[in-house]
């Protein structure tokens, strides 16, 4: 509500300096006393500029401090929403990655190791079977081979039994080297994963939580930085900016003033256009508006003299606060 107000005096401030220079842009009558007035006139408009400058500026600087404020807060805020959202991402990311070690030491590598001993137990059955068999079928040959030899049916029924079993022990037994090579295999795969790509694969996902985690750190750090700097943004620029009451007081009559120069400022116009009238006739207009603006000077120049006292004891006071002696 005050700076719509501040805005509304902003704009008729404009609008009735407008208004003075259009009436002023006339040329100036003849007759000594009009000239007279006319250079009265100028002179009175010169320090009415001058108060309305000051008073321009001093709410323009209001509004720019406020406007920083409120772009300020919104800035945070949207950065706030931001990071938040951005430090949750690298959370996730880094509980992902240590979902992946567990994966990997709990899942993964028990079912490659399990896979490789299964191989290994199954070579080493395979290789105990064909062993078994070969000693069995070459306890049955010897036995066949000692048996006499005589020119019967049963000669050669033994001889094709020989025969057989000399067969499936070759069998067995090339099946025994096969079944050999499979072991030193398995066994070898497994030595290979225990010494080489379980702790390649465990360091590569180890390595990875660890930059999730730095990142995420790194990402907490930097939000905590941006929070630091911008709470002692809102130390050192907190409240919005308001007139002082003094100031209020002083812009009061201001606007007294400004009414009684555009009353002024009218009756000019008036007079310049019509000769009958005289320009002594508006001299109290003029005398009224030349106090007001000068009283309105003084006042605005006496409220920003105690506004200054003011800051400079407040400065004071935080100079104090650190330590710090203030410059004499």
């Amino acid at each position: 509500m005050r700076v719509a107000r501040l805005s509304c005096v902003g704009v008729s401030l404009v609008a009735t300096v407008l208004a003075v220079c259009t009436l002023g842009a006339d040329k100036p009558a003849a007759d000594p006393q009009r000239e007279a007035l006319e250079v009265e006139f100028r002179a009175i408009g010169s320090e009415f500029r001058k108060l309305e400058r000051a008073v321009l500026d001093r709410l323009t600087e209001i509004e720019k401090r406020n406007q920083f404020i409120r772009s300020r807060n919104i800035d945070f805020e949207i950065r706030e929403k931001q990071v938040v959202g951005e430090i949750d991402r690298a959370k996730l990311e880094r509980e992902i990655a240590e979902i992946q070690v567990k994966e990997f030491t709990d899942g993964t590598a028990v079912q490659e190791a399990e896979s490789n001993q299964a191989a290994i137990q199954a070579a080493t059955k395979a290789i105990a079977l064909n062993k078994e068999m070969i000693k069995s079928r070459q306890e049955l040959i010897d036995s066949l081979e000692k048996l006499p030899a005589e020119k019967t049916k049963l000669d050669a029924i033994i001889a094709v039994l020989l025969y057989e079993q000399k067969t499936l022990m070759t069998g067995n037994q090339l099946s025994l080297t096969a079944e050999s090579f499979a072991l030193k295999q398995a066994q070898l795969k497994q030595e290979l994963f225990e010494k080489y790509d379980r702790r390649r694969r465990l360091s590569e996902l180890r390595a990875n939580v660890e930059g999730k985690r730095a990142n995420e750190l790194m990402k907490q750090a930097n939000w905590g930085m941006e929070q630091d700097r911008y709470n002692r943004s809102r130390r050192e620029i907190s409240t919005p900016a308001v007139l002082t009451d003094v100031e209020k007081a002083a812009l009061q009559q201001f606007q007294t003033a400004m009414a009684a120069w555009k009353k002024f400022a009218i009756t000019r116009d008036q007079v310049r256009k019509e000769p009958s009238i005289r320009p002594e006739s508006i001299r109290p207009l003029m005398t009224a508006a030349t106090d007001a603006i000068r009283d309105a000077q003084r006042a605005w120049d006496d409220a920003q003299d105690r506004r200054a006292e003011a800051m400079d004891i407040e400065l004071s006071a935080k100079l104090n606060a650190l330590g710090i002696k203030p410059a004499r």
